[in-house]
């Protein structure tokens, strides 16, 4: 009895397997019994259910041993060192691997908080109605969006999230509504720092500046952006970038437009892809790129056919993501054109962490280009490395070297040799203000000495769902300010 209804407990909550060791299993009531004719199990009184790491209790649990389906009632809260969740009560059936939970509350991984009507737990996407959503964990949310329906699609490195009828709310209050809306929480600790509010700068070489972007989407099957900026040393830049469900596959359209003050600098870019799963797995991409800059600078083209192998993952210790493309490359300005048959192979290491206070990783981008007439290969490995020096200090190292062999007859894809080192160091005061001072060297076509290429202090305010972030750039007496929305 008390194995099933563990079962149950732990497929709803979208953290186990729906086949369960029933020695793994323990649930305790206060009244268990089992109908020897429907095989339906009941429990109530102070029922408690564990399965590894996850925790639950409610005031019932009825669950059919036949069709493996099975309700919770009162006061139903589970808990795990991924999820909190509370609800009113919970239907599941774990032959469909599918739950609905009434009047819940909760948060996903401290990532992602939420409430609202039901919510409907499949294997990889959670169904919310008329919920509120917000990546801001205080526990009065000044910031936030309701929606009559959101599709949020959780996962170990990132979350993907729809939403229909969204309004964005700002202290209670109503301030922006969007038909649709999609959205991406990245794997950084702070992925939600958003440019929807303009960040504002200086530097010597842009002068004052400003870029704002919009995130926006056409439905389920869409979603898009218009970034924007402006400087008054290099003039106004926008684009229309959007990507919509096709078939089998997605397309992907940008069209971008730079207007310079400077002579010589600006012109239009485009770019259209058609990406799908096809034979040999992986994934083919057709793609067209055509770029067209002012005054006599190279006009690119490029109709290109690749293919995107499954990531390869050898003894655990590397990924890899070998790529083939063929295409027609041709440059207005410098008159060449050829055909282009490219081969590269990415890789990166797995953490490495021989010390508690030490993690270092590798990767890799070596690529090789055969045209009509010559070849040309670049490899470009990075190293970095990661000590927690203290809780809130935080010292990190990259190292990149850029090594290139043959030549290109095109400008497109010309590289040089260099070799870049930078150290980070980031340090917490409390849960508000946060530091960051960075400096990079690098040195070109392994030629003179280690010069500096940039110098950045940095300060992050947080509070509430809000923060704001100062950079100071001295070499090039430069000055950003950003503002962030749903810190985390």
């Amino acid at each position: 009895m008390a194995w099933s209804a563990a079962i149950a407990l732990c497929s709803l909550l979208h953290a186990t397997p729906a086949v369960a060791d029933p020695l793994d299993v323990d649930v305790t009531a206060d009244s268990v019994s089992e109908d020897a004719v429907t095989h339906v199990l009941r429990a109530t009184g102070h029922v408690h259910a564990s399965y590894h790491d996850i925790v639950v209790t409610a005031d019932a649990l009825s669950f059919d041993l036949g069709t493996r389906r099975g309700e919770l009632s009162g006061h139903v809260q589970a808990t795990s060192p991924n999820f909190a969740l509370t609800a009113d009560d919970a239907r599941f059936d774990l032959r469909a691997n599918r739950a609905t939970l009434t009047h819940f509350s909760g948060h996903w991984r401290q990532r992602v908080q939420f409430h609202g009507e039901s919510v409907d737990l499949g294997p990889k996407v959670f169904v919310l109605q008329d919920a509120f959503m917000t990546p801001c964990m205080n526990p009065e949310p000044d910031l936030g969006m309701v929606a009559k329906s959101i599709r949020f699609y959780p996962s170990e490195n990132q979350m993907n999230f729809s939403a229909q009828s969204v309004a964005v709310q700002v202290w209670g209050h109503d301030v922006v509504f969007l038909p649709f809306f999609n959205t991406t929480i990245g794997p950084r600790k702070n992925p939600w720092n958003t440019d929807f509010v303009p960040a504002f700068g200086f530097d010597a070489f842009q002068g004052f500046l400003t870029s704002t972007r919009l995130d926006f989407s056409f439905g389920n099957g869409s979603r898009g952006t218009i970034p924007i900026s402006f400087s008054t040393g290099r003039g106004v830049s926008a684009a229309f970038q959007h990507v919509l469900a096709l078939g089998p596959g997605n397309l992907s359209n940008s069209v971008g437009w730079d207007t310079p003050w400077a002579a010589n600098r600006g012109g239009l870019r485009a770019m259209n892809a058609y990406r799908f799963g096809g034979p040999l797995g992986g994934r083919w991409e057709m793609l067209a790129n055509y770029r067209e800059d002012m005054n006599g600078q190279p006009v690119s083209r490029l109709p290109e056919l690749g293919w995107v192998a499954p990531v390869l993952n050898p003894l655990g210790l590397l990924t890899l993501s070998p790529e083939l493309r063929l295409g027609n490359l041709y440059e207005e300005t410098s008159g060449v054109q050829s055909l282009r048959f490219r081969a590269a192979v990415p890789l990166n290491s797995a953490v490495w962490t021989p010390r508690p206070w030490f993690q270092s990783w590798i990767s890799a981008n070596p690529f090789f280009h055969v045209y009509s007439d010559r070849q040309y290969g670049v490899i470009q490995a990075d190293w970095l490395s990661r000590e927690p020096l203290l809780p809130d200090l935080i010292l990190s190292e990259t190292g990149e070297l850029i090594r290139t062999y043959g030549d290109t007859p095109f400008i497109y894809d010309r590289q040089l040799d260099a070799e870049r080192v930078r150290l980070q160091l980031d340090k917490g005061f409390g849960a508000r203000l946060s530091t960051t001072v960075m400096a990079s060297w690098s040195r070109i076509n392994q030629q003179g000495p280690f010069s500096i290429e940039d110098l950045m202090l940095a300060a992050t305010y947080n509070w509430n769902c809000f923060g704001i972030t100062l950079e100071l750039h001295p070499l090039i007496l430069g000055v950003d300010t950003h503002f962030q929305l749903l810190n985390f």
